[in-house]
This record gives C-alpha cells, sequence and structure tokens, in this order.
C-alpha cells in the first residue's frame, strides 16, 4: 500500500504543523490529509490525478508535465514513487465513497484541475 517512510514523514510534519494551533496528531484523518493538502502539492497533484477517470475528466497531459516540470526538480528520484503511492492510495479511497461524498469529491477536483491548467 502506502510507502510507510512518506506516511511518517507526512505525519510528523503534519503534527509539527499543527501543533501551534493547538491540533494534536491523534485528530481524524481527514484533518490531517486537509493540512497535509495544504502544505504538500505532491498529495493534491496524487488526489487530482486519481480522480481524473473516477469524476469522468479528461486531462490534458501537455499540462499535466508542465505543471510537474514546475513542481520538482528533475534530480529528485523519490518523486515519482512516492507520487505513485499517494495516487493509488487516493484512487482507493475514492471507490468506498459514498455518492455524496463522490458529488462534493468531483466538484472540488474540477475546480483544481481547472485551476492547474488540465482542463478548460
Amino acid at each position: 500500500m502506502r510507502n510507510m517512510k512518506t506516511i511518517a514523514i507526512c505525519a510528523l510534519v503534519t503534527a509539527i504543523s499543527l501543533a501551534p494551533f493547538g491540533v494534536s496528531a491523534n485528530e481524524e484523518d481527514d484533518a490531517i490529509r486537509e493540512q497535509m493538502e495544504r502544505e504538500n502539492p505532491i498529495l493534491s497533484l496524487a488526489d487530482v490525478l486519481a480522480s481524473e477517470q473516477f469524476c469522468g475528466l479528461n486531462y490534458n497531459t501537455a499540462a499535466v508535465q508542465i505543471f510537474i516540470d514546475k513542481l520538482n526538480t528533475p534530480d529528485d528520484p523519490d518523486f515519482t514513487s512516492i507520487l505513485q503511492t499517494l495516487t493509488r492510495s487516493a484512487r482507493i479511497d475514492n471507490e468506498k465513497m459514498t455518492p455524496s461524498d463522490k458529488t462534493a469529491q468531483c466538484t472540488q477536483i474540477v475546480r483544481i484541475a481547472r485551476g492547474y491548467g488540465f482542463t478548460h
């Protein structure tokens, strides 16, 4: 499933970043995930990529490439494996959604994908 090193790093960063706001590291996964998304564009990108087919979208692959070029340096050997792990996990999460969850998820994914330049 998920790369344990990535999860540990994300959890540590989240716990440290949430501590000044009085939020414990034991909060629900959704709260932690939201904070990580704000701080970690790779996680947000993984959610958007994982939701392409789930939300009935068709991304401009050239735009995805440009986005990744801007997001990451070419000498980062872990980027691809981290992105693949997070994308795979997000796809599993998508499949567990209720119809209302899917509506909410896809509404936001459409907005984010448009903001990233992946759709029109």
